[in-house]
């Protein structure tokens, strides 16, 4: 019985890192295309759909194979679910309502409302739930006059690109959900715990992998997407410029005081191999297990492109 437990086990490791490494090659060729086409074709979108669709079924289908093949106390487990779970909620909840502390001043661009607000974070956002667009009084105090014009429009750009944002969204609930079972899962477990995180590293390690690979690319075209749509509006220049500003100062975030606004050039030779573009998929899809609070708390350099990747297709853009 323990053979064939063990087979079974065995068999759906194999088939889970298949998936894993069938969905890396997959996205490396939609992403390669997308940076130098610039456009999402359908037969990418079908892929997104399906994919997603398979993960979102898939990643708790390991769930029930450790729930009756480890030891597992089920009413510890479901209590620190909550507990977990509740943790989550609120670490999330603080940092959204730390990220502005008030409205400083209303501002319009061609129509287009936005809110500086006091806060000591190098960022701008669409507010889903308040439908309006924030710039923090520490950006924008950095920015020239055609930066916050191309900052602005990145963001409705946010607003009025709303498909690709949705999905990942839902997405990325059902990827934190899924985090938290499997790291309870683990902790409650009664067997030996080498044996217990050796399975759960099997079975759960390249789903998880092809979740976030997949939820972050569509969190990255989102912002390829914004990007484009602000060089409609505004030269390739400011919004690149402001970029550049946005990676480096918020870098500086403790130093931004002493530091005075500074003059940025743009490489319009900037180059990105297939190799760089493979070896950042790989390194945000093997993200998770190392960055979920910081993804909680400061999920920028997670859920955007790189700089490199971001120049180069907006340099791009015809």
């Amino acid at each position: 019985m323990e053979e064939i437990e063990a087979l079974s086990i065995m068999y759906t490791s194999i088939i889970l890192w298949s998936t894993y490494f069938m969905v890396v090659v997959a996205s490396y060729f939609i992403y390669r295309d997308y940076l130098k086409k610039g456009f999402i074709g359908k037969k990418d979108k079908l892929f997104f759909t399906i994919t997603l669709i398979v993960i979102s079924f898939g990643i708790y289908y390991p769930f029930f194979i450790l729930w009756q093949n480890l030891m597992i106390d089920r009413v510890a487990f479901i209590m620190w679910y909550v507990v977990f779970l509740i943790l989550g909620i609120s670490m999330k909840l603080y940092y959204e309502n730390t990220g502005c502390k008030y409205e400083v001043k209303k501002f319009e661009i061609n129509d287009i409302e936005f809110v500086v607000c006091r806060s000591d974070k190098i960022n701008a956002w669409f507010d889903q739930k308040a439908r309006k667009i924030i710039v923090s009084d520490s950006f924008y105090r950095i920015l020239s006059g055609n930066e916050i014009r191309a900052v602005i429009y990145h963001e409705e750009g946010h607003k009025k690109l709303r498909y690709l944002e949705g999905i990942g969204r839902f997405f990325y609930y059902l990827w934190i959900i899924a985090m938290i079972i499997y790291t309870v899962l683990l902790l409650v477990s009664r067997g030996p715990f080498y044996i217990s995180l050796l399975v759960i590293l099997l079975l759960i390690f390249p789903l998880m992998a092809a979740a976030t690979l997949t939820s972050g690319l569509l969190s990255w075209l989102n912002e390829h997407e914004a990007d484009t749509y602000a060089v409609k509006h505004v030269s390739k220049e400011s919004i690149s410029s402001a970029l550049l500003k946005f990676y480096i100062y918020s870098r500086m975030e403790k130093y931004v005081g002493s530091i005075h606004n500074f003059d940025v050039s743009v490489n319009y030779h900037w180059t990105i191999s297939d190799k760089d573009i493979l070896k950042n998929l790989l390194k945000l899809s093997i993200s998770f297990p190392l960055t979920i609070f910081e993804l909680i708390r400061r999920p920028v350099f997670l859920t955007h492109p790189s700089l490199e990747l971001r120049l180069y297709r907006i340099l791009r853009t015809k």
